[in-house]
């Protein structure tokens, strides 16, 4: 797949952290959706086990299972995964039918980047 550019994965994740500051009160790093550990997954993460993943934060439906689907499915756009970002935003839309979406005004912007 192709990359996105550093550049491009820096105004990402600024939006990101811009969208989501306080939002995540108390709850540590390791608990929340990392722009740079989702970039990490996905650079380093088999396309089948990238599919896997999409399934599992779905099926968990956690505290932040909207939020890291989001930011899964933008990373994946970025780095080219066209149709796991797709299958992404699918999920993303299903979590967000049952859980509900603080930042649903994204949603759609999710779905056309995929």
């Amino acid at each position: 797949p192709l990359h996105a550019s550093e550049e491009e994965h820096a105004a990402a994740e600024a939006a990101h952290n811009a969208r989501w500051a306080g939002q995540q009160k108390g709850v540590t790093m390791v608990g929340t959706a990392s722009y740079q550990h989702t970039l990490m997954r996905v650079r380093t993460m088999t396309e089948k086990k990238l599919d896997q993943r999409i399934r599992t934060i779905e099926r968990a439906k956690g505290q932040h299972a909207v939020v890291k689907m989001r930011l899964f499915a933008r990373v994946l756009c970025l780095e080219g995964y066209e149709e796991l970002a797709a299958e992404a935003a699918e999920s993303l839309k299903r979590l967000v039918d049952v859980l509900g979406d603080s930042g649903s005004d994204e949603v759609q912007d999710t779905s056309e980047a995929a």
